[in-house]
């Protein structure tokens, strides 16, 4: 039987080589992600983004965000700009002083603009780079294993929660992801024919790379990689300048490269030099004013290594702009340590394994599955050849492995940088790497042609004779090719399905290993889970339940995220989360309620107070406890006051106060650990209904979790050395 697609019908054949599939896909992908966008709220970054993307266009300044890309931002920003929303003056306190966060919620919240409107304007500009990265993954896939292998690609990417859990968010990381696969296939390309396109396409992708992430400087030695594979090869050089030319001998093939990479990185300058408007300074010279950096640069200087020098010796040239250098300083300095969270364990420098478990827990286990089958019908078709499901001809060079050369890099080098990154905070950082895992997924497409020739007639060694056996008979390669078809298509479905099944709550997902979605908390938050995105859900589950609502009194809120509640008409009374503005004076007692926790305080990682329930918290809870129980029975009193906080050691009674509540609410948090949720907004959002009594247990009982001491990580960080 011929199961080649050549032989399908016409008409089959027709629809599987236009575009018709490939739009519907793209435009599922961006349905199911814009309208998932619009039920959400802002995430931790996505304001600050915002913000800086309209201060570029706006005041052409570059004192907002400057470590989180340019392109990103200004792209992202273009509608809010063109429509002059209202932007805050030049005089407000927060833009003089660099405050990040403070700018961007008065941009948002405090200046009259519609702050939904703006987000999901912003949001639509990143979805069409999403569909613009789809596209890609489906061609570059054509391109080497025909157009099945595009479509089960496109299949996989137009589906993935991870793709539409970020997909649509306004932050550099999906950009990132583009310009990195955009990059490793251009670039690819240019070494194997030197055109005009060629190399301008190569250095718009490059600039595109580090003015989006700066972790785009990993495509240095990817490209080396990629070049010393080239030089390796024996086919020529084909130069397409003023006629063709095929360019033999390994010497002058680098020689020719080599120019090329010198005028491609003239041109990466000049357009990160046009990205930040032509000017050296950070700050627009009509600006007329200091402003603080949100680090100084001094404090690069001890954390920069072996770095330093070259940031140095490149400023003192001005040969790149000071925003960028910055922003690749602050990067670079900034991620030795940040707090975080896996498996109950709470960390500052990371694990070894956090990304490969992100990897496990929140990928689809059917893209595992057509990996493998792509890898078993590679060794099974190798050497072979066909229209459809093999890999391309038109690239220079013999064997499968060269034409995948660009995957293989990009993934090797990301992950290597990954692995020893001390940045563990989201799932998001391996963005980079799914693309090229979906594009070597479509090499399942091998399964849709015929079995080979070559092992329907292979014997195989039975004692001394060599006999036919069942590898060789048609009902035996009839039956394998079937079984894989149907493996390959549950597959598809299954991953295409619980694409939909996840809407709208994609960052959110995590597959059977974890426990689904609904256990997610319990392995991995922040941007992996918890973004701050749930605040609308949350309004919405409120007002579907107001038999655990009648009170607003009784509804409590501890927020991980830059969004207001108060914006969405959420009354509940705050507790600390993050970002906490915590109120002056005595904090009033808890009582029963409805407690609404976001999963990244309950796990306690961005308490003043991290990690789980020790016996050094304890001990400064029961004093505090009588502190602020003394101060309630004062009644103002300053001499009263004053003994207080001198018996304690600290140097005001709010600061008291303000300590009281971080470890009041880690107390609180580390008893409902111990017991399961009894609702959830969009799994990240924890509801606990909780009585006047379970409130008393947990705050006056014994403790429930109780450590002999802080976790290692915790210590360098406790704000309790006031407490002598």
């Amino acid at each position: 039987m011929n199961n080649d697609p050549q032989s399908s019908p016409r008409w089959v054949h027709a629809l599987l080589h236009s575009l018709w599939p490939v739009a519907l896909l793209l435009g599922c992908h961006l349905w199911l992600g814009l309208s998932a966008a619009h039920r959400k709220t802002l995430t931790f970054d996505e304001g600050l983004h915002l913000a800086a993307g309209e201060s570029y266009w706006v005041a052409n300044d570059y004192r907002l965000n400057a470590e989180s890309g340019n392109w990103p931002q200004r792209w992202a920003a273009v509608p809010v700009w063109l429509e002059g929303n209202r932007f805050p003056p030049a005089d407000d306190s927060a833009w003089i002083n660099g405050m990040r966060y403070d700018f961007s919620n008065e941009f948002l919240y405090a200046s009259g603009n519609d702050a939904d409107s703006l987000i999901f304007q912003g949001r639509v500009m990143i979805g069409l780079l999403s569909a613009a990265l789809g596209a890609v993954v489906y061609f570059w896939s054509r391109q080497l294993f025909g157009v099945i292998g595009g479509l089960i690609s496109l299949s996989l990417y137009a589906f993935s929660p991870t793709m539409l859990g970020n997909g649509w968010l306004v932050t550099s990381d999906l950009a990132g992801a583009l310009f990195f696969t955009a990059a490793s296939w251009s670039l690819w390309t240019f070494l194997q024919r030197v055109s005009p396109f060629t190399v301008a396409i190569s250095s718009f992708t490059l600039a595109g790379l580090v003015l989006s992430k700066f972790s785009g400087v990993l495509i240095v030695p990817m490209g080396l990689l990629l070049l010393g594979v080239r030089l390796c090869n024996s086919k020529p050089l084909v130069v397409a300048l003023g006629g063709r030319y095929a360019i033999r001998g390994r010497l002058k093939q680098l020689a020719v490269l080599a120019g090329a990479m010198l005028l491609q990185l003239l041109v990466v300058d000049l357009l990160i030099w046009a990205s930040y408007g032509f000017r050296y300074a950070t700050l627009n010279p009509s600006a007329r004013q200091e402003v603080p950096f949100t680090t100084a640069w001094e404090y690069f200087a001890d954390h920069l290594g072996m770095v330093r020098p070259v940031v140095e010796f490149i400023g003192e040239r001005h040969w790149l702009p000071e925003p960028f250098l910055y922003g690749f300083s602050y990067t670079l300095s900034t991620t030795e340590a940040r707090r975080a969270f896996l498996n109950g364990e709470f960390g500052t420098h990371g694990w070894l394994g956090f990304f490969p478990y992100c990897l496990a827990v929140k990928t689809r286990l059917e893209v595992f599955v057509i990996l493998l089958l792509g890898a078993a019908g590679a060794w099974f078709w190798r050497g072979t050849s066909g229209r459809d499901g093999r890999l391309s001809s038109t690239n220079p060079g013999s064997g499968h492995l060269y034409s995948l050369t660009p995957l293989w890099v990009l993934l090797a080098v990301y992950w290597m940088f990954s692995l020893t990154s001390h940045l563990n905070i989201g799932q998001r950082h391996l963005l980079p790497t799914y693309p090229p895992m979906f594009i070597l997924a479509g090499a399942a497409a091998c399964w849709f042609r015929a079995w080979p020739k070559s092992l329907a007639n292979q014997p195989r060694e039975t004692g001394r004779k060599a006999v036919d056996v069942a590898p060789s008979s048609p009902s035996f390669s009839h039956q394998v090719l079937w079984g894989a078809r149907v493996l390959l298509a549950g597959s598809l479905v299954l991953a295409m399905l619980e694409g939909l099944w996840m809407w709208p709550d994609y960052l959110a997902y995590f597959n059977v290993l974890a426990g689904g979605p609904a256990q997610g908390y319990k392995h991995l938050v922040d941007s992996s889970l918890d973004w701050g995105q749930d605040l609308k859900e949350l309004k919405r589950w409120l007002d579907a339940h107001p038999d655990d609502t009648h009170d607003p009194r009784r509804v409590y809120l501890s927020y991980f995220g830059e969004a207001s509640s108060t914006y969405y008409g959420i009354d509940a009374i705050r507790l600390p989360g993050f970002i906490d503005v915590p109120a002056p004076g005595v904090p009033k007692p808890l009582a029963g309620g409805a407690y609404c926790i976001s999963a990244t305080m309950l796990e306690g990682v961005y308490f003043k107070f991290p990690g789980k329930w020790n016996a050094r918290y304890e001990d400064l809870y029961q004093q505090l406890s009588k502190a602020v129980l003394a101060y309630r029975q004062a009644g103002g009193n300053a001499d009263a006051i004053q003994q207080i906080t001198s018996s304690i050691g600290a140097p005001s009674m709010d600061q008291v106060c303000q300590l009281y509540e971080q470890l009041q609410m880690a107390r609180l948090c580390a008893f409902l650990r111990q017991r399961e949720p009894d609702d959830n907004v969009g799994h990240s959002i924890l509801i606990y209904r909780l009585s006047d009594a379970e409130i008393q247990k947990a705050l006056e009982g014994a403790p429930v979790e109780l450590l002999p001491d802080c976790e290692p990580e915790a210590k360098a960080s406790l704000p309790i050395r006031t407490m002598n």
